[in-house]
């Protein structure tokens, strides 16, 4: 049995719930009415107080010895654990997402001619790069009709060659490169004037 009348500390009896999975107990005042046959009234107290406990969460399933009085969180846990489980993605579905994927859209016919005429433009096979400040992207700009630069590349690398950059990212380097060159040779000037000037003045430099 998982539900009895207990004496509690006030003297009164009390009506007691244990749950049979944790041991978790609720437990209800018992007022007799006067006249009552004490058997009588403590079943028919221990019916309203499951009824009550029901109401809290609880479960009263304990029938003639049978079934299970449980506390609310094990009563959520055992609901938890009789849900049905989600079914496993079928394998179908992911090759169909992976087809999907595959199935990107392709230029047409004349879109690749397009690209092609573009590319014998704007592309010095020699130098493997592009020239003036072209690139793929400004290419597909060019053709225009969706063209996207990923086929500007495609057809680039297996007809052309390697996309290398362009002509506009040399000079951009070589300028830089020149400016470097400058200020380092500036920096040596100033260094040595300075020096000059310390030497001039002395140990005195030292502490200017």
């Amino acid at each position: 049995m998982t539900a009895k009348t207990i004496r509690g500390l006030s003297g009164g009896e009390r009506f007691l719930i244990t749950c049979d999975a944790c041991c978790a107990e609720i437990a209800f005042d018992v007022r007799k009415p006067l006249g009552t046959i004490a058997r009588r009234t403590e079943y028919t107290s221990g019916r309203a107080f499951e009824r009550a406990a029901r109401s809290k969460g609880w479960t009263c399933a304990r029938v003639n010895g049978q079934g299970q009085d449980l506390c609310p969180r094990c009563t959520r846990r055992q609901r938890g654990a009789d849900e049905p489980k989600p079914k496993p993605i079928e394998e179908k579905t992911m090759v169909q997402k992976t087809e999907a994927k595959q199935a990107l859209r392709q230029p047409s016919q004349e879109q690749r001619g397009d690209i092609i005429e573009m590319l014998v433009l704007t592309y010095d096979r020699k130098a493997k790069r592009y020239k003036g400040a072209d690139t793929d992207k400004t290419v597909s700009e060019a053709v225009g009709a969706w063209c996207l630069p990923g086929w500007v590349a495609e057809i680039r690398e297996a007809n052309f060659g390697p996309a290398g950059g362009n002509e506009e990212i040399e000079a951009i380097r070589a300028e830089i490169a020149a400016v470097q060159a400058d200020c380092a040779e500036r920096v040596a000037g100033l260094g040595k004037r300075l020096d000059a000037v310390c030497a001039a003045i002395g140990p005195r430099a030292a502490r200017i």
